[in-house]
């Protein structure tokens, strides 16, 4: 059983970290804390500090957003009672999300934080119906066994805290399908008013809304009076169905299969005047995926740039390159170029 932390009369606090898969899964963890009964802190904007930190915490080896995770967590642990140590497995049938995230809550409780790990609630999200090695059931029983004894911290019942998540799961899809039909903006981003190009930039949510990781690129666009279109705005059932189009084989990497397909969509149907692609150092998915971005893009006569995201003390390389990418296009479409 867990322990409660915090003072009877006050509500016991929960932190989420505003970076790695938080993007897509705050809203979830949001909402099914917040109805616990739990009051929920999110951390601060990453900064240099928060990378330094997480980097102390993890093999130098890893990716970039991991070790700002892991920044963000150490904060948290600060001021929080709880935070939600997370085994993300899959967000679909047949599909996984990158091995780091499924050996996440492994890396939080046993090694970065050892000492620490009463103040963690582990969670298994799994969608899949089913997972090899795993006996029949025994997934179900996994997250049953995860639910009832978070629910047992904030004093709920195993129907509650199972209803909770299961509405939890409502609210992440709508927010999801909300951004898909443009009836809100992805995470605040703005957009120009008369803009005279369309680009779209691709990437993991973190590399693309960490304006600290990928050094302000949506606003440095904006201020170029670009109009962005992500991976949000294109949403799950269009790109993994351009997707499986465009592959000759099903991605079973989650993030993968909607990045591929979403560059294959927006270029295919003329969408935008070209594709950023934002990778983070070292990632082996992303990597392989640029491979197949350059052949989709060459096959529908697309323009992509990629960049890769790294531990950069100065925007100056990013900067030239986004606006030379940008200049080039308005070129072409002037008939200077």
């Amino acid at each position: 059983m867990i322990k409660l932390t915090t003072e009877s009369n006050g509500k016991i606090k929960v932190g989420l970290p505003s970076a790695l898969m938080g993007y897509r899964l705050n809203p979830l963890l949001d909402h099914f804390f917040t109805n616990l009964g739990a009051e929920v802190v999110y951390s601060e904007q990453t900064n240099s500090q928060i990378l330094e930190e997480g980097a102390a915490l993890v093999n130098e080896n890893i990716c970039t957003p991991f070790k700002i995770y892991f920044g963000h967590v150490a904060r948290l642990l600060k001021s929080c009672d709880y935070i939600p140590a997370l085994r993300f497995v899959s967000e679909e049938d047949r599909t996984y999300t990158c091995p780091k995230f499924m050996g996440l809550r492994s890396l939080l409780m046993n090694i970065s934080f050892r000492e620490q790990r009463d103040k963690f609630l582990p969670l298994e999200i799994n969608m899949r119906k089913f997972t090899p090695h795993v006996k029949k059931g025994e997934q179900e029983k996994i997250l049953k066994a995860e639910l009832a004894q978070i629910g047992e911290v904030f004093g709920k019942t195993e129907k509650q805290t199972h209803d909770y998540y299961h509405d939890a799961l409502l609210v992440k899809e709508k927010f999801e399908q909300d951004m898909a039909n443009g009836m809100i903006l992805p995470y605040d981003m703005k957009q120009p008013e008369n803009p005279d190009l369309s680009i779209g930039v691709i990437g993991h949510p973190y590399n693309i809304y960490d304006s600290y990781l990928s050094m302000n690129i949506l606003s440095k666009l904006y201020r170029m009076n670009v109009k962005v279109i992500t991976i949000e705005m294109v949403g799950k059932e269009i790109s993994e169905k351009a997707a499986d189009t465009h592959m000759s084989k099903k991605l079973f990497w989650n993030y993968e299969r909607e990045i591929v397909g979403s560059v294959a969509y927006l270029l295919e149907n003329n969408l935008v005047d070209g594709i950023l692609f934002l990778d983070s150092f070292p990632c082996g998915p992303d990597s392989l995926m640029s491979v197949f971005l350059n052949q989709i893009s060459n096959n529908l006569d697309g323009k992509l740039m990629a960049i890769v995201l790294a531990e950069l003390d100065s925007d100056t390389g990013l900067k030239t390159r986004v606006e030379a990418f940008v200049n080039s296009i308005r070129g072409v479409k002037a008939g200077v170029i």
